[in-house]
């Protein structure tokens, strides 16, 4: 039976918050996953990070240092000649498996656009095979690498050939082989003037996803191996949506009024919590479960540096949700994952990785320490 509880929020904002939940170490570092313009590991957070010559670089959780994706001696790491920065410049997403980097180099007017690989270091670049499909940036989305392949939404924009207007958007799901550089469909391309997909993750084999019909993103899970299909919460338009662990939380609307649903992958067990706005962005293991309301409410600093208001609610073992705090994206921590009662994420000011002290960021502590290179 399902569970409701209806819980008052107040404001909602826009705000952007990435959870992965714990992570211990093991010996199978073999699957990641890209969203937020950072790739989750097993073993540490490669990311985006943007300055005058952006690059990308790779946090290690056990040696708690940094790796540059570039295996030139005495490279300054400051022009495209480097391959961090030149992969900053030329992906679109990457992924992690075993001891080599995936990624796809974009359509440039000489290519179409490729998976390649490199080693760990950024050196040995070889092209995989042939990928056209940009990669997708539907609300909620992640890029899958597991098993030698890779798991995505695509999307692509079509054109007027003669008023060269934006006429749609095609969209589908691939599974990308490595082994032999061939993409195979999973869910066929559909063109509507938005997004028709949503990849929220994956468990037990199973895909789950959102399918747009042209009335409501339908909650979808398909069985990875036979390629079957189901909606699995019937006539509920889904906004966002994530995969933590054997939870599946998303954000509904029904009608005029929108929900938090909370579905436990392993039993099937569901809890519906209404709300006043969207929920999304959440951070959700066994002792800490965060999410965010989102809203329209924002302000523009001095120097024209545009500030989100949010409120960060906890959710309690009794179904509560407690009010954290609320505040802005001008200067906030965005927690990543759990190592211990440490959490790591970013600096929402100066957008580097950052390390604070679980106790401190439920309390509401504004003290946390850069990750230094």
């Amino acid at each position: 039976m399902k569970k409701y509880r209806t819980f008052l929020f107040f404001c909602i904002s826009a705000f952007i918050l990435a959870g992965c939940g714990k992570k211990e170490r093991t010996d199978n570092a073999g699957e990641s996953v890209w969203r937020m313009n950072s790739c989750f590991t097993e073993t540490g957070i490669l990311y985006k990070k943007s300055e005058t010559n952006g690059k990308l670089k790779y946090y290690d959780y056990e040696s708690k240092e940094y790796l540059t994706l570039c295996a030139k001696a005495n490279c300054r790491h400051d022009s495209s000649e480097c391959m961090s920065v030149y992969l900053y410049q030329n992906i679109d997403f990457i992924g992690k498996l075993g001891d080599k980097w995936y990624y796809r180099v974009m359509k440039t007017d000489e290519s179409e656009g490729a998976f390649y690989s490199c080693d760990l270091d950024g050196g040995n670049e070889k092209e995989v095979g042939p990928f056209s499909h940009g990669n997708g940036k539907a609300i909620g989305t992640v890029n899958l690498f597991y098993d030698n392949v890779c798991v995505l939404e695509t999307e692509d924009d079509y054109f007027d050939e003669t008023t060269g207007e934006w006429t749609g958007t095609g969209s589908g799901i691939y599974r990308f082989h490595f082994d032999t550089g061939e993409a195979e469909v999973l869910c066929e391309e559909k063109e509507y003037m938005r997004p028709a997909y949503s990849v929220y993750g994956k468990y037990d084999n199973k895909l789950l996803y959102t399918e747009w019909d042209g009335k409501k993103n339908l909650l979808k899970q398909m069985d990875l191996g036979t390629k079957k299909s189901a909606v699995i919460l019937d006539n509920i338009n889904i906004i966002t949506g994530a995969v933590q662990g054997n939870i599946l939380l998303c954000s509904a609307s029904e009608g005029e009024r929108f929900k938090l649903i909370i579905v436990n992958l392993e039993t099937g067990k569901q809890e519906h919590i209404w709300t006043k706005g969207v929920a999304s962005d959440y951070f959700w293991d066994e002792e800490l479960k965060v999410f965010i309301i989102y809203g329209e409410e924002s302000a523009v600093t001095k120097d024209g540096y545009a500030r989100q208001f949010f409120e960060l609610y906890q959710y309690m073992e009794d179904g509560v949700c407690r009010l954290l705090r609320t505040g802005d994206t001008a200067k906030c921590f965005i927690p990543y994952v759990r190592m211990e009662d440490q959490l790591i994420g970013r600096d929402s000011e100066k957008g580097e990785l950052a390390r604070m002290n679980m106790q401190d960021f439920i309390s509401g502590s504004a003290d946390w320490e850069i990750l230094e290179e």
